[in-house]
Formats: C-alpha cells, sequence, structure tokens
C-alpha cells in the first residue's frame, strides 16, 4: 500500500540554546533541522500514543461497521439495533456485561456510549497496541 504524505509548513518558536543545539547535532549527523525536528516529534508523539486511544476507536468502529451493524475491538463489541427505535448495544466479553444506550440519534447518547466503550476497553489488549502502532506510522 502507498501512503501519500501530504506536507505541511509550520513556524514555530523555540529555546535560542535549542536551536544552537539543533544546528550542532544536524552538522553532525548531516540531518537537516527539519528532519531532526520530525524525528522528535514522532518519538514524542509515540511515547504518549495511549492519547490517541479515542482516535483509534472512533476510527475502528467507524471504518469496520458491515451491514449488520456490529463492529468489535479487543473486548467490546457495539451493536446498532433496531428495536422500537434505534439504540447502542455494547458488549464486554470478559465480563459478560451489557450497556444498552437507547436513542443513537441523540448526540448525548452518542457521545455517553462512545465514553462507555472506552472504558470498558482492555487497555492491555495486544490489538490496542498494534492498532495505535499502524495510526501513528508516518512512513
Amino acid at each position: 500500500m502507498i501512503t501519500k504524505k501530504i506536507i505541511v509548513k509550520k513556524e514555530f518558536r523555540m529555546d535560542k540554546r535549542i536551536l544552537e543545539d539543533l544546528e550542532s547535532l544536524s552538522l553532525q549527523t548531516g540531518k537537516s533541522h527539519n528532519e531532526l525536528a520530525t524525528l522528535a516529534f514522532e518519538k514524542f508523539i509515540r511515547d504518549n500514543k495511549n492519547c490517541f486511544l479515542a482516535d483509534v476507536v472512533a476510527e475502528h468502529f467507524v471504518f469496520n461497521n458491515d451491514a449488520t451493524k456490529t463492529a468489535t475491538f479487543c473486548n467490546i463489541t457495539l451493536k446498532v439495533e433496531d428495536n422500537e427505535y434505534l439504540q447502542y448495544v455494547i458488549e464486554n466479553s470478559k465480563t459478560n456485561e451489557k450497556i444498552i444506550i437507547e436513542d443513537i440519534y441523540n448526540q448525548e447518547a452518542a457521545t455517553e456510549a462512545f465514553e462507555e466503550i472506552l472504558k470498558e476497553i482492555d487497555i492491555e489488549d495486544e490489538q490496542i497496541y498494534i492498532l495505535l502502532d499502524k495510526r501513528l506510522e508516518y512512513k
């Protein structure tokens, strides 16, 4: 799969001493200031990848829902059921708990469902780390 990079220009401020060290590192490594800054940003983002958990979960449920309106992520299954009205059913396979949130067209109910999903996800699940790593792959 070929990934298209979209390059943007962003100016930012930094301490003069950091800039001097960046220039020194640039000379010693042969890498441009831009390359070094990008590497530093990527490392910081990867070191804090759990901050992107909500993004990964949202992307998974949005892009992986099929015609049955069911999606599974780690230990959580999200179903959209059409009984008398549309509702979210969140099932946790580890605890066998089921949470039902009614009226999914209500933004508050949808937000509540998403927050419940995030609370129920097993943060230690290997799938989370695979998806986070994939999400943060910038090459």
